[in-house]
């Protein structure tokens, strides 16, 4: 079997791919970034290298694909919000994810959020057209094919409602995501993770994505875990997101956990996620066995995730490092056996906040693997260069 890989970034499926029991599947790899450590797992391609890409583009994607020999297509984040390109990229081929049906009813806000209100479930208020003064409160302007925080600002008093936006309202907790398989009609949850959100201590800024934490926990919740109140509510949302955009394969919700511990839904990513390779390592999980058997309609038959929520022995955590000025990287060929993911190659530039890699890490508490983190960190940037020119990027 020969498969398709394609996203913004990939590596994370196809490591897990190459750790299943497909591993002997051949792997064509097409991102944007052509990691160094993705070319260990299959044929790779990156857009800006290889085709002189320098923005992401899914039309460029589908330009390139019709030149590529594959038996199957599974695909990351990135190309979610263009259903055409993967019924386009599909045709003919086995789809191991959500088709166009399902991408679609899954960023359809007006017709998810009614829903949902329907249903009970909670989520910020959200204005899809507007003009005049904001309303009260603090509000943020989110693209509507949002992904990764990108694009994500506070709205300000005169600011026109672009197209292809809308408002949302701010609302504090604790950002959280829940991943799951479904086939179609009923869903399993695989895990729950804690979302690092804008985290300037990386390098990120506004409400870009940074990482994660496994498990996702609260101070307060002592041996008891996740509440049962809230557990139920995620897996009914859950269950009901997934009849009824006829959800298949993995995918993710993310969600605000608000200071009273209830749940606000904030968006669908109907695909794999950032946050499951820790997963994988938490709880020893094939993944993407996993996701072929459920794009097959066959699901496991209980959650992975423990349902008493008791507390976990250990942690698992990954960030994104945001380069803090233009750089060049030096030798990173030892990068992925000391817990690095996401390697750019020997010698490559790198702009300031731009990712330069993912950090591993794991500890026995959250303050514990939050500092093997900031450790790994402190060792990336002694292996890195500045580049002439480059400006130390400030954090305000």
């Amino acid at each position: 079997m020969k498969l398709l890989l394609l996203g913004f970034s990939i590596r994370g499926m196809a490591e897990s791919i190459a750790r299943s029991c497909y591993r002997d599947w051949q792997l064509v790899c097409l991102d944007y970034f052509g990691d160094y450590d993705l070319a260990q797992w299959g044929k790779v391609y990156s857009l800006p290298r290889d085709f002189g890409v320098e923005k992401f583009s899914p039309r460029a994607l589908l330009q390139i694909v019709r030149n590529l020999d594959y038996d199957a297509v599974a695909y990351t984040s990135g190309i979610e919000a263009t259903p055409a390109l993967v019924e386009a990229v599909a045709a003919g081929k086995e789809l191991l994810g959500n088709g166009g049906g399902a991408l679609g009813a899954a960023r359809y806000w007006e017709g998810l959020h009614r829903f949902l209100r329907d249903q009970g479930i909670a989520f910020p208020r959200t204005l899809y057209s507007w003009k005049g003064p904001l309303p009260p409160g603090q509000w943020l302007l989110k693209p509507r094919d949002s992904g990764g925080g990108i694009g994500i600002t506070w709205a300000r008093e005169g600011n026109q409602l672009p197209a292809g936006y809308l408002l949302q309202e701010f609302q504090d907790g604790i950002p959280a995501s829940v991943s799951f398989l479904a086939d179609g009609r009923d869903a399993v949850i695989l895990g729950m993770s804690e979302q690092l959100i804008g985290w300037g201590e990386f390098g990120a800024r506004g409400f870009a994505y940074c990482g994660n934490i496994v498990p996702l926990w609260r101070e307060h919740w002592n041996q008891g875990g996740i509440p049962p109140f809230l557990f139920h509510k995620i897996k009914e949302m859950v269950r009901l997101l997934t009849r009824k955009c006829g959800l298949r394969g993995l995918n993710g919700i993310d969600f605000l956990v608000t200071p009273k511990d209830d749940l606000l839904f904030l968006e669908l990513n109907p695909r794999y996620c950032a946050s499951m390779e820790l997963l994988q390592e938490a709880y020893g999980l094939d993944l993407f066995a996993l996701h072929v058997q459920a794009c097959r309609g066959r699901l496991p038959r209980q959650h992975t995730l423990l349902e008493e929520g008791r507390e976990q022995a250990r942690y698992w955590a990954k960030a994104i490092l945001y380069a803090p000025w233009n750089l060049r990287t030096g030798d990173t060929r030892g990068w992925y056996a000391a817990g690095v993911r996401d390697v750019p190659h020997p010698g490559e530039r790198i702009g300031a906040r731009s990712p330069v890699c993912t950090l591993l890490a794991r500890g026995d508490t959250r303050v514990e693997t939050m500092l093997a983190l900031k450790e790994k960190q402190t060792w990336i940037l002694g292996q890195v260069y500045p580049e002439t020119g480059g400006e130390l990027v400030s954090e305000d």
